[in-house]
Order: C-alpha cells, then structure tokens, then sequence
C-alpha cells in the first residue's frame, strides 16, 4: 500500500509542469552553485508554462546512445560520461539535489559534448541525514559491506528506523 500510496504521489506531481518547470530551474541553481558546466538545463519559458504545458529552451545534439556518431563528430565519450558521473554525484552530496529518472531517453549529447537533461517531473532532494546514508550506500556497495548497505538503506528510507538490520541479515541469507 505505501509503494502505492508513493507511487500516486509522484505521478500526480510529475503531471504538474510548473513542478517540473521549477525542478528544472532548482538543478540548474545546483550545477550552476558547484561549478560544473558539463551539464545542461533547458529553460522554462515561464510565461508559456502551466499546470499542462511546459514549453523550454529546444535543444539538437545526439542521443546518449549514438557512440558512434559522437565519436566521429570529435565528441570524446568517456568525458561525457565521467561529466555525467560528476554531476549527479555533486548533486546528489553536495546540494541533495538530483534528477529522479536519468537513462538516456532523458539526456542529449550537444555537439559541444556538454548533456542535456530532459524530463524533470522526478527530482529528488535528500535531507543531510540521507545524503550521508547515499554516500555510504556508494561506499559500502563498492566495499562489499552487505551489512554497511542494509545500515543505509534503513537511514534512506527503505526499511523502517527500528527494523532489526541483524534479522533481515539472517532473513535473506546473508
């Protein structure tokens, strides 16, 4: 019932776009704050957005698929992905700020090899609390540190403050 409960929740905030208007404005306040210009938010044309339309900046360049394509117009493809990588986790420790559905229908290459990102009816924001459980989430999962992970997952939410992290230990075979 919660997942639920959530889930009609988000839907019925990711139809509002001038939510979606001023999460595009918010993430560009973040990338903008922490330096980092590999990232590119489209703007909102305020005077054309409403509870049902949401015009913004056009953007050309390639899909985040189109290695090929952006490799033979000079692109280089490991920046863009290390920019993206940087982003997000700037983002997300720095601000508690982030894009809530980043796959590649979401994001464009530019042809200058900066990303553009689409699609901000999920953004996130963490409070400090979660921002450390995210960071040691990364850092646990990196480590192999099962039980470091389920202490994370419990402070992001997922499981309930007073879950007895030892028996879901043994529950799920750990």
């Amino acid at each position: 019932p919660a997942l639920v409960e959530l889930f009609a929740e988000t839907i019925s905030e990711e139809l509002d776009f001038r939510l979606e208007a001023q999460n595009m404005l918010d993430v560009a306040e973040v990338f903008a704050t922490v330096g980092q210009r590999g990232y590119v938010v489209p703007r909102p044309h305020p005077t054309l957005v409403t509870r049902r339309v949401l015009v913004m900046e056009r953007f050309d360049g390639f899909g985040f698929d189109a290695v090929d394509d952006m490799r033979a117009a000079g692109i280089d493809t490991h920046e863009v992905v290390r920019i993206g990588m940087r982003g997000f986790t700037e983002g997300c420790m720095i601000h508690g700020v982030f894009h809530g559905d980043l796959h590649g229908g979401n994001l464009i290459v530019l042809p200058d090899g900066r990303i553009g990102l689409f699609d901000f009816g999920i953004t996130a924001r963490m409070t400090p609390l979660e921002r450390s459980a995210f960071l040691r989430l990364m850092m646990t999962g990196a480590a192999g540190d099962i039980r470091g992970q389920l202490v994370a997952f419990r402070d992001l939410g997922a499981l309930p403050p007073d879950t007895d992290l030892d028996e879901v230990f043994v529950d799920l075979g750990l």
